[in-house]
């Protein structure tokens, strides 16, 4: 059967002929994520997003952004097309999960992370971060959640990828300096976010921090009762003394949540410790033959 027949997943005949319902992945504030595979004879498993119609301008802003970008840190768009419900987004598919599901497997399981994992995830986010901020996009949402996984075997060695996701709510900035709103996940807004101030790339560089802290210690930096209690914390509250043993890490995680001299995605990119975990990146996938999209030595 190619389609179950989900309420809120109703696909045109067109998306009928071409794919095949697996399961569902995930569901989320605008929609619904499933996991589909392609007719024969390629039988590609792919993500569909499902957007709602009340919603779908939120879609096409996503898909529009998605279509105009290229990267390798970034998930690719396949296609996208209208339904009886809305807007749906086909993807490729990444087989291990988000960075978030990660997270919650080492809390639930008292675990700590690999240092090189948690390399491996700043370097290769803060790469995409590099992309789209060369390109005068702001992200405006990342957050673990938004960092999704993929797991190969090159040469029967694990290569594990981190890709940004999930462009509803990104702003290209079309040549200004600057933008205004709060838009966001409020524990991984910026200062200049919750404060109605305006901003610019810097503030996805704040979210990654965020990020990578909470990977670091399984548990956010900054944490209210309220909203009010949250951004309070997130404007004025300090970081602890000591966030990781690693004195590198350690210095680049503050440096993203620098509130006065915050850091680059690209001065992170070209951080020595960064490039070699890029570098042993790109060796793994040029001996697995994969396609390359854009990568750090590309000229922008």
């Amino acid at each position: 059967m190619w389609i179950v027949g989900a309420l809120d997943f109703i696909l045109d005949i067109h998306a009928v002929e071409r794919f095949r319902f697996i399961r569902r992945l995930s569901r989320g504030a605008h929609g619904t994520v499933y996991l589909l595979e392609t007719e024969a004879p390629t039988r590609e498993k792919v993500a569909c997003k499902s957007m709602l119609k009340r919603y779908r301008r939120y879609a096409e802003k996503e898909a529009e952004m998605l279509s105009s970008i290229s990267h390798r840190r970034v998930v690719r768009l396949l296609d996208f097309f209208p339904t009886n419900s809305g807007l749906s987004i086909i993807l490729e598919y990444l087989n291990y999960g988000s960075l978030h599901e990660m997270i919650e497997y080492l809390m639930e399981n008292g675990y700590r992370v690999a240092g090189d994992l948690v390399w491996s995830v700043l370097a290769q986010a803060a790469d995409g971060l590099r992309y789209l901020h060369s390109k005068q996009i702001i992200h405006r949402d990342v957050k673990p959640s938004n960092i999704l996984m993929n797991r190969t075997l090159v040469q029967k060695e694990e290569l594990l990828e981190f890709k940004l996701c999930d462009f509803s709510l990104a702003k290209n900035l079309c040549g200004k300096e600057s933008v205004c709103g709060i838009v966001g996940t409020p524990s991984y807004m910026a200062p200049e976010v919750v404060s109605g101030e305006r901003y610019s790339t810097s503030v996805d560089i704040w979210s990654l921090g965020i990020s990578i802290y909470e990977l670091l210690t399984l548990r956010r930096p900054f944490e209210g009762r309220t909203r009010d209690e949250l951004f309070r914390m997130i404007v004025q509250g300090g970081l602890p003394h000591s966030i990781c043993a690693n004195r590198e890490m350690e210095r680049l995680v503050r440096r993203c949540l620098s509130r006065t001299n915050r850091i680059s995605a690209r001065a992170i990119t070209s951080d020595a410790s960064v490039r070699v975990h890029l570098r042993m990146l790109e060796a793994k996938l040029r001996r697995g033959e994969e396609p390359s999209y854009d990568t750090l030595d590309s000229t922008e």
